[in-house]
């Protein structure tokens, strides 16, 4: 996991990603309601992380979706 370029590809790295993922939603379904879970992505504010991670950036390779997306409740 030590190596950026590759880390995803390490099955102890997907697995760890995947229970923060889990504990995320399970969060989310705790502290919010179903509409504010669509709508929760964070402002943009360059001080905090780049374009690519903004809510209108495209979600790549999952173009046409946009990152934003990735809240929809059709997902959880």
């Amino acid at each position: 996991m030590f190596d950026i370029p590759t880390a995803a590809n390490d099955p102890s790295f997907f697995m760890h990603h995947c229970f923060v993922d889990a504990l995320f939603e399970e969060w989310r379904q705790r502290q919010q309601s179903r509409s504010d879970r669509e709508f929760a992505y964070p402002q943009d504010d360059m001080a905090c992380s780049t374009p690519q991670h903004f809510g209108a950036a495209n979600m790549y390779p999952f173009v046409p979706l946009k990152n934003i997306d990735g809240l929809s409740n059709k997902f959880t």
